[in-house]
């Protein structure tokens, strides 16, 4: 991306699946979000896999499980507004711009929930960009990446 291109991303994080579709074309992965335990993450760097094993992303120097490999792994599932917390949309979110979005920089998020979780579009905005803009450093198999949300915008799923 260019020094002032601005990348948009369109984001939901459904019940069963995350979708996206940006530069990259569009993505899905299972719905699935577990924060690795100090043993596991020892475990992992100690065969030599936490930042190359498949199944592992570090989103702002956090390591987790995504999407099926979480799910395995027994992760609890946030539904409804139970999702829009600092520490599961915005990640999933994070993990979804780095399979959709071509390159760093800054980002535009159109993100969609149900109609009875508009009250919670302010919480949805808030977890992806903050009170300005919000960095995410996403870490995938020695892949990093950079993105900053400059926009982030909620639309009810049938719109």
């Amino acid at each position: 991306m260019g020094k002032h291109a601005v990348e948009l991303l369109g984001l939901d994080v459904g019940n069963a699946a995350v979708k996206a579709v940006g530069s990259s074309g569009s993505i899905t992965f299972p719905h699935g979000l577990g924060e690795l335990s100090q043993r596991s993450k020892d475990d992992y760097r100690m065969r030599g896999e936490l930042d190359t094993n498949k199944n592992i992303w570090k989103v702002n120097g956090t390591y987790y499980k995504v999407g099926a490999a979480a799910l395995e792994d027994g992760a609890m599932l946030r539904y409804g507004e139970s999702r829009y917390i600092d520490t599961y949309y915005p990640v999933l979110s994070a993990v979804a711009m780095f399979m959709a979005l071509k390159g760093n920089g800054d980002v535009i998020v159109m993100g969609s929930h149900t109609p009875k979780d508009i009250i919670y579009r302010p919480d949805l905005i808030a977890g992806l960009k903050g009170k300005s803009a919000r960095t995410w450093t996403v870490c995938h198999r020695g892949t990093e990446r950079t993105f900053r949300i400059v926009g982030a915008y909620g639309i009810d799923e049938p719109v």
